[in-house]
């Protein structure tokens, strides 16, 4: 193991033992429930090619457990991303700076691993605690999705947009905005032969008539 992928680990534990309401959970994550909300922080790690040099990025993550739950009960395989942990909203923490950047902490050998730990809790508390609290509200959710702000979940945000409506119990403002996202898709993509794109169109579809049946056994 290198030197640098050492002073990671060192870096991880200690960010790890400043998160006190945060569980460890597969190595460089940390993760905390409350209620129905889900946070996520993850130190993620990158070697430089051919020099003993890294850096360590922190990707932030919020989310609902009922979305998930909602979520992986759908027919299919599509929205895998937010079938396997119940985030929504996730974003590198430095597109919380302002201005925003995609923000990494660079690891050398002689890096003091209890400083660079402690600028990264900084920013956690600075930014991602407060990224934290307002997508903890799932009107916020639905809000900033329906304009846009999804912070890197893209197409998969109408799963997310319908499911929110649909456990409101308003189903029909769920079917409506999947057909409008569906025909939408079917103009952009009424000639592509590219799989990826006639997978979408085909998950769409079977999100529609999803929830089209719920509404009709309701």
């Amino acid at each position: 193991m290198t030197s640098c992928k050492q002073n990671y680990l060192k870096i991880v534990d200690n960010v790890g033992s400043m998160l006190p309401t945060f569980e460890s959970w597969k190595k460089h994550n940390f993760r905390c429930s409350n209620g129905d909300c889900y946070n996520r922080i993850s130190v993620q790690y990158n070697k430089y090619s051919g020099i003993d040099a890294a850096s360590c990025a922190i990707v932030v993550a919020a989310g609902f457990h009922s979305i998930h739950k909602f979520l992986k009960k759908l027919p299919g395989d599509f929205c895998a991303p937010l079938r396997r942990e119940p985030v929504i909203m996730v974003t590198n923490i430095g597109k919380l700076f302002s201005p925003s950047s995609y923000a990494t902490w660079e690891i050398l050998p002689e890096t003091d691993t209890s400083d660079l730990a402690n600028e990264i809790v900084e920013n956690i508390t600075k930014y991602a605690f407060p990224f934290f609290e307002r997508y903890s509200n799932v009107h916020t959710v639905l809000r900033d999705l329906e304009e846009d702000v999804n912070y890197n979940i893209g197409y998969n945000d109408i799963f997310c947009i319908a499911g929110i409506y649909y456990l409101k119990g308003d189903v029909e403002s769920a079917i409506q905005r999947v057909k409008y996202r569906l025909e939408q898709y079917k103009a952009e993509y009424a000639d592509s032969e590219i799989p990826i794109d006639l997978q979408r169109l085909q998950n769409l579809q079977l999100f529609l008539d999803y929830l089209t049946s719920k509404r009709a056994n309701d």
